[in-house]
């Protein structure tokens, strides 16, 4: 009798023993529903043995097999390493790596949309067709106005009896699924400079086999040029990448970045602030091979890439990859082991690289590629000047080169209004502490609180609007400006 070993998302190390019921086809990474206690929970199939230490009668039945494609191997593994690296519960690691489960069996209850384009057929035949169904003519109105085609959100906009009319135009051939457009690599190859064309060059050569790669770049270096260019190599191919950004509102801006770059490109985008049909829709998009970016926080690490060519991993340094709550494990760290499990190159970007990745850079366990200067030739860094305070003449720790800067600062006005609005917010503030002293001493004097606090507060508002009135500043004022100013500037430097 088949036995599945299951991984459940509870707080226990070992997995749970079921027995399959004949005509389950169930293997290593299916989603099964199984029954613990009084609880109906979604596990992860591990493995499927022939026997089990558990008497038979003592053993439940798997309920059923959840209706989404099981997790391939190399992610099943990768939760196994994290699982025992981390020292976490198995079952709770694979939990990353399973969508939102809709329904009791797992089926979406609405297929995701796809964009829609007029066919030669039906822009021959639909005109005399609509002279009969003026009901249709908007939908085909909107045909008109959109290039002949309909994008996904506005066919999932749609009113129902719109889209039954949609379903009955792509079942006659008068309507089809508009397939994305693998992007020319030689486009994203147009605006390279040198030092990134060497960089994408080295990331070429280990296309066939693990690679880890730590792109060191200045700011605006054009690390994601690079980054796009590569990938491009990799969709010309019919591959996958993962691309992995530490915050979820980079998420956008990199995605239309990409989308401008790579046009006909399909995104998926997996993070935890999507809701869980929108979260289903993308992971199905990446499991079925369809989306050939996909584009996520530390989550998407555990997404399943059946056609995996290239892992990138921007502002590798960045502590957000560290998740701190729940199942704790590093995202950077298990990107890297995929790559290594997958054989595929893996690049970690960065312009302030992470003490262990430049470690590793410096031992030969990475190879390093420089970016040294910005990608736009009319940018130039900014100048920086090693100012010693330690040379003679300097006057409490600020050398004269420091102190020639800061007063060239002062001479064109670039700190005296933040001193006056400072100066002004303290003086507003240590007012308010006095008065609110004198209030609560009058009022533990008197015994009436209530009273006491009217009192202080007519006794000590003349006082109170003589200190708080705006003043010209004095000598010792822009003193003291001066000073502070002075010292904001040496601890920036």
């Amino acid at each position: 009798m088949p036995i599945a070993q299951v991984a459940l998302p509870v707080a226990a190390a070992a997995t749970f023993d079921y027995w399959l019921p004949d005509g389950l086809d169930v293997a290593r990474g299916s989603l099964v529903r199984v029954a613990l206690g009084t609880r109906s929970l979604v596990g992860v199939v591990v493995a499927v043995v022939d026997r089990s230490p558990v008497a038979r009668e003592k053993l439940q039945p798997v309920r059923a097999v959840v209706a989404l494609p099981p997790l391939p191997d190399d992610v099943v593994d990768l939760a196994q390493f994290v699982a025992s690296y981390y020292q976490e519960p198995l079952g709770l690691t694979l939990a990353l790596a399973v969508p939102p489960v809709a329904g009791r069996d797992g089926a979406a209850r609405h297929a995701p949309p796809d964009a829609l384009a007029l066919t030669p057929e039906g822009t021959a035949a639909l005109p005399a067709l609509l002279a009969r169904a003026p009901a249709a003519r908007a939908l085909h109105a909107r045909f008109e106005h959109g290039a002949r085609t309909l994008s996904a959100a506005a066919v999932a906009a749609l009113p129902a009896h719109q889209k039954r009319t949609l379903r009955a135009w792509q079942a006659s051939g008068f309507v089809a699924v508009v397939r994305p457009q693998t992007p020319d690599a030689r486009e994203a190859l147009q605006r390279l400079n040198d030092a990134q064309a060497a960089a994408l060059a080295a990331i070429g050569g280990a296309d066939r086999g693990f690679a880890p790669f730590l792109l060191y770049g200045v700011t605006g270096s054009g690390k994601t040029d690079v980054y796009l260019a590569a990938a491009a190599r990799a969709f010309a191919a019919g591959r996958q990448v993962l691309m992995l950004v530490p915050e979820i509102n980079l998420t956008p801006q990199l995605v239309a970045r990409v989308r401008a770059a790579l046009p006909g490109l399909c995104v998926a985008t997996l993070h935890s602030g999507l809701a869980a049909g929108e979260r289903r829709r993308e992971w199905l998009a990446a499991a079925s091979g369809d989306a050939q970016l996909v584009l996520g926080t530390r989550l998407a690490v555990f997404a399943p890439l059946p056609s995996l060519a290239l892992v990138v991993v921007d502002e590798e340094q960045d502590a957000s990859y560290k998740q701190q709550d729940g199942v704790r494990y590093h995202a950077r760290d298990a990107a890297v082991w995929r790559a290594h499990r997958r054989g595929v190159p893996v690049l970690l970007g960065s312009a302030t690289p992470s003490l262990e990745s430049w470690l590793h850079a410096r031992e030969g366990r990475y190879r390093r590629l420089d970016l040294p200067a910005r990608a736009d030739p009319r940018a130039s860094l900014p100048r920086v000047v090693l100012a010693s305070n330690r040379t003679a003449g300097a006057q409490d720790g600020i050398g004269q080169t420091m102190r020639a800067a800061i007063a060239a600062r002062l001479a064109r006005g670039e700190s005296r209004r933040w001193c006056s609005s400072t100066a002004a917010a303290s003086r507003r503030r240590s007012c308010a502490r006095r008065a609110a002293g004198r209030r609560s001493v009058r009022a533990a004097a008197r015994g009436s609180p209530r009273t006491a606090s009217r009192r202080g507060c007519a006794a000590t508002t003349a006082a109170t609007r003589s200190a708080c009135r705006p003043r010209a500043p004095s000598a010792a004022t822009s003193t003291s400006c001066r000073w502070d100013s002075a010292r904001s500037g040496s601890s920036a430097r």
